[in-house]
């Protein structure tokens, strides 16, 4: 089984045939067995939260419509002006694409990422999502340092369930962590994650110790790390 996104499958399946003398066949299809969706979600606060429009569907379509629906809204929030509603249809996978604020003259958004609104932006979005029932979420930032820090930031939010999920969570965690020797489980590292798992958050960067790298690998498997 190869990645979608490996572009040499046919030299890679000669080579493996090469060196193990015998015919290796490759079979690919174009169909996703789960469709995938595009939005822009231009929510802000709890009474944009839902501002959330489809940009292209699952047929991989760009969809002028919603974009220009997405345009009005950031510029509705500007002027202050309340902007239109727009959800999530279905149980697609989707990508989401949070803008900023300022919105540019040529291309519509700025494509950066958001700035000092951060916090508002993600808990806006997380609620959303919750409430709709679309999380599991992941969050690509492309900075190690930003990743901590906003996920540092959501420590208002917890997105476990009552003392069932946290127990397990804490389990798991302690079971897991016990294979490492001495001071080493008293790394603020060590002590960061587990608070942000208990939450249904965690961080996966390199630079997370290889050991906490797969325990949030495994509890977002599991259902418990939701962001």
């Amino acid at each position: 089984m190869l990645s979608a996104t490996v572009p040499n499958c046919m030299e890679f399946a000669d080579w493996v045939g090469r060196i193990k003398n015998r015919k290796i066949n490759v079979v690919s299809t174009l169909k996703r067995p789960v469709p995938l969706e595009h939005y822009l979600y231009t929510g802000q606060d709890g009474k944009t939260k839902k501002d959330m429009f489809k940009i292209v569907d699952m047929n991989g379509t760009w969809l002028d419509d919603g974009y220009r629906k997405a345009t009005e809204a950031k510029a509705n929030k500007r002027d202050g002006i309340g902007s239109q509603v727009k959800g999530i249809d279905g149980n697609d996978m989707v990508v989401v694409v949070v803008v900023e604020d300022e919105i540019s003259t040529t291309t519509g958004f700025t494509g950066k990422p958001v700035g000092k609104n951060d916090k508002n932006v993600y808990i806006s979005l997380i609620d959303f999502l919750r409430t709709s029932e679309q999380l599991p979420m992941v969050v690509f930032v492309f900075s190690r340092k930003r990743c901590d820090e906003n996920a540092q930031s959501l420590s208002s939010m917890d997105l476990t369930n009552a003392e069932v999920e946290k127990f397990h969570i804490k389990t798991f965690f302690s079971q897991c962590t016990s294979r490492l020797k001495g001071s080493d489980k008293e790394l603020p590292q060590v002590h960061l994650v587990k608070d942000l798992c208990l939450r249904g958050f965690a961080v996966h960067h390199s630079g997370i110790l290889p050991i906490l790298k797969e325990v949030v690998e495994l509890l977002f498997q599991k259902g418990y790390v939701k962001v």
